[in-house]
């Protein structure tokens, strides 16, 4: 598939000057692009979105699994990371045809299940409809996130952006998403006025099409042509199937099978 990206290679002869005005005016059109897509196809203001959601409403009106109260005090985070981070961001075909925008910042708001763009103004948000991927650019690496669209995930129908850990003849995802925990009782007037946001962070195999948390040693009957194979490597090399990097050597020898 040809991706249209909007980045330049130097070449001899290039004058300096003239080709670092192409890439950042170049990346600046990519941002203008993207929001000029959004605000017919998805997108919607940051602050917009966190308002309705304080106000009790955010949950009917874009989906989330618990609504917020805005005169109670809110514990915990509904983002995966504090800080904005560079990102590239492939827009579905559906959306425009293989497009990829580099270098914007980003958040991930697992609350609400969107991807959070920084902007000049403020922010805006954008739903996984629109999204088939992006990829986080942090200094120890880079971090690969897929749209995962109307999914059964731990017994509901999600959509979610997922952490790819592995990519091979399966995949290795890790998957978050959060919801509100109330103290209060606006009815009874009973309580703290306090409300948390919970986070459930869990690691899954994606296998024809279907989604499957991994609880412990129930992953070897997802694999049982290799489950011998598979207990075998995991004893050898004393792995915990609770920790990312042991799932993944575990999901890495999968491959070599």
């Amino acid at each position: 598939m040809n991706t249209m990206a909007f980045s330049v290679m130097e070449s001899p002869g290039v004058n300096r000057g003239f080709l670092y005005l192409f890439v950042h005016t170049a990346r600046w059109l990519s941002v203008i692009v993207l929001l000029v897509l959004g605000t017919r196809a998805g997108f919607t203001q940051a602050n917009q979105s966190r308002t309705a959601r304080a106000d009790g409403v955010y949950d009917a009106q874009f989906g989330i699994v618990s609504e917020m109260h805005a005169d109670v005090e809110t514990l915990g985070s509904e983002y995966l990371e504090t800080e904005w981070l560079k990102t590239d961001i492939y827009l579905k075909p559906t959306v425009y045809p293989s497009i990829l925008v580099i270098d914007l910042e980003t958040k991930l708001d697992l609350l609400a299940g969107v991807l959070e763009i920084k902007t000049a103004t403020g922010s805006r948000v954008v739903e996984p409809t629109m999204l088939d991927s992006f990829v986080w650019k942090k200094s120890d690496g880079k971090e690969k996130f897929i749209a995962l669209l109307n999914r059964a995930i731990d017994g509901k129908t999600r959509n979610v952006f997922a952490k790819v850990l592995v990519e091979g003849k399966v995949q290795l995802l890790e998957i978050s998403y959060a919801w509100v925990k109330q103290a209060y009782n606006d009815k009874l007037a009973m309580g703290n006025r306090v409300q948390k946001i919970h986070v459930s962070r869990g690691f899954y195999i994606q296998k024809q099409g279907n989604i499957y948390r991994i609880k412990g040693k129930q992953l070897y009957r997802l694999f049982p042509e290799r489950e011998h194979e598979l207990k075998s490597f995991t004893k050898t090399n004393h792995l915990d199937l609770r920790k990312a990097a042991d799932l993944v050597a575990l999901m890495e020898y999968y491959d070599t099978l």
